[in-house]
């Protein structure tokens, strides 16, 4: 090659090894910005958080010491509110992690069950009884403990503190593991559909390869229809009950379990205009992305509309017997059929293919011949369903009774009544007591 030809190409890498630093340069500087942003926006979820559980331990506390029905009814509204953007803050501070499912649960059930109460009272104009009470004294005290809990954690006292560690662990949460009592016991008061906490105090039955972090963002790009490269952030792996790859992709953030390449949650900011699809429409759209998220004979179980986000349970199903402690709830977007929302932490606990379902003792017919006279059995099948660690064989009866819907369920083996759940509509879905 020529001297004049040499000049050139030195000159040619030259130029490409200065774009490709600038690049890498750009990118990482980019991708700091982006933790940062993150970590900014957990600490003000902290902040709010604390807040909201003083907040909450206040007006909870003076429920119980309330003797009057308006009084009451105002105290529980509020509560609700106040539960429902805590409930929002602890969900950003992550979705995988132990602490916050049980925190968030705890939340939740709080919220709903003052929210039920607070519709008792103005359908019927009726104090608290004495047994509501103690429930909401019982809520109180849980919460009085996580206010403590939380009180005590001083987020500005761990040197160097960052939501993300060098790891690509995530060090927020990591500290509030290590500062944060977990050991939380409360009365399950409220379900968002049959058996909807399926046996979650236990070791997962996930026993197949690990996955990579390249390998899991193609399963990413696959299931939510991703071309594009380098869209999808890999934000490290979380250890917990179940670890995950963290990703994000738009507003998205997704958990990728790293046994199995499963969906463990995926969350995204939305809010739904206007009600276009029917509920049909949005069970056939969850079934067809559980499919497609690689979660096989699935059946919807549950759906509840709150202000037109569907809420949709789905369970697996193996020779016509509905296993609930194998469970995925999807959240769908009426107006557009879009996915907002997917929880498999049940599942992902739960499932296992070798599981043998034993056939029932007694027929369908003795069980809708027992079942209550005055009910309106509207379906009868088989369910597997959680009892303690176990699961236990029933028939689910499901009808009315007094213009009120029951799930009742009957012992497949002996004919007893193992469980009778209540369906108790209120103004943004279906709740069960």
């Amino acid at each position: 090659m020529s001297k004049k030809g040499l000049i050139i190409m030195s000159v040619f890498f030259g130029i490409c090894t200065l774009i490709f630093i600038g690049t890498t340069a750009y990118t990482a500087s980019e991708r700091n910005e982006y933790k940062t942003r993150l970590e900014n926006g957990s600490r003000r979820s902290y902040y709010d958080l604390v807040a909201e559980i003083n907040d909450m331990d206040i007006k909870l506390n003076k429920i119980v010491l309330s003797t009057s029905a308006n009084y009451q009814r105002e105290l529980l509204l509020e509560t609700w509110r106040v539960a429902d953007t805590a409930q929002a803050n602890v969900a950003s501070l992550s979705t995988g992690n132990d602490l916050i499912l049980k925190t968030v649960k705890f939340v939740n059930q709080t919220g709903d069950y003052c929210k039920y109460l607070e519709e008792r009272i103005s359908r019927t104009g009726d104090a608290l009884s004495k047994d509501e009470k103690t429930a909401i004294n019982n809520l109180a005290e849980i919460n009085t403990t996580l206010k403590d809990e939380l009180n005590s954690f001083d987020i500005n006292s761990i040197s160097g503190l960052s939501l993300f560690n060098a790891d690509g662990g995530n060090g927020f949460i990591d500290s509030m593991n290590e500062n944060v009592d977990v050991s939380i016991d409360y009365p399950e008061l409220i379900y968002d559909g049959p058996f909807s906490d399926s046996m979650l105090n236990k070791e997962p039955k996930l026993n197949e390869r690990e996955y990579s972090p390249e390998e899991t963002i193609e399963y990413v790009k696959k299931v939510f229809g991703i071309s594009e490269e380098n869209k999808i952030v890999y934000d490290g792996i979380q250890d917990g009950k179940i670890s995950t790859y963290n990703m994000s992709f738009d507003d998205s953030n997704v958990q990728i379990s790293v046994k199995g390449a499963k969906l463990l949650s995926f969350n995204t900011d939305y809010s739904v205009e206007e009600q276009k699809l029917s509920e049909s429409d949005c069970v056939i759209r969850a079934k067809e992305f559980v499919l497609l998220a690689g979660f096989n004979n699935m059946k919807d179980v549950w759906i509840s509309n709150y202000n037109g986000v569907m809420f949709i349970n789905l369970v697996y199903e193996t020779d016509g017997v509905i296993v609930y402690s194998d469970m995925v709830k999807v959240k769908v977007a009426s107006d557009t059929g879009e996915i907002i929302g997917f929880d498999a932490q049940e599942y992902l606990i739960n499932h296992y293919d070798d599981r043998t379902v034993e056939s029932p003792t007694i027929i369908e017919e003795e069980i809708r011949a027992k079942a209550p006279s005055d009910m309106n059995v509207q379906n009868i099948t088989l369910a597997l369903v959680p009892k303690g660690k176990n699961e236990i064989l029933t028939y689910e009866i499901y009808g009315q009774y007094n213009g009120t819907d029951y799930f009742v369920y009957v012992d497949a083996k002996t004919g007893d009544e193992v469980n009778i759940l209540e369906v108790i509509d209120g103004d943004n879905g279906r709740l069960l007591v």
